[in-house]
């Protein structure tokens, strides 16, 4: 991964869990990092088994970026108004350098 691929910014947000006032767990995400670099890919399209590309039924992108430990699954990416949940990790190579998060669109 060199810098200059890392052209996208993305906020991460980790779930926090609250207390109302009637004793009830709320979920609701906070913001843990803004403006990590990252390099942000739309994956949506795949290629059938004759060759044709087809959508698939979500939305899917990979994010590219440093590694990080703040990123789990229940995480959330913004990018460019997209809420995505985290759907994959991946620790490119197990050496804490760089990692390949898969997310999918939320719908709000």
């Amino acid at each position: 991964m060199r810098a200059g691929d890392l052209r996208q910014r993305v906020d991460v947000q980790s779930a926090v869990t609250v207390t109302d006032s009637t004793g009830q767990d709320t979920y609701s995400f906070k913001t843990v990092a803004s403006g990590v670099p990252a390099q942000v890919r739309n994956v949506t399209q795949r290629k059938s088994e004759d060759g044709l590309i087809q959508n698939s039924g979500h939305e899917t992108y990979e994010v590219w970026m440093r590694y990080t430990d703040t990123i789990n699954y229940n995480s959330r990416l913004l990018f460019e108004g997209l809420t995505m949940s985290v759907i994959a990790i991946e620790n490119l190579r197990e050496l804490r350098h760089s990692m390949k998060v898969r997310c999918e669109v939320v719908d709000q």
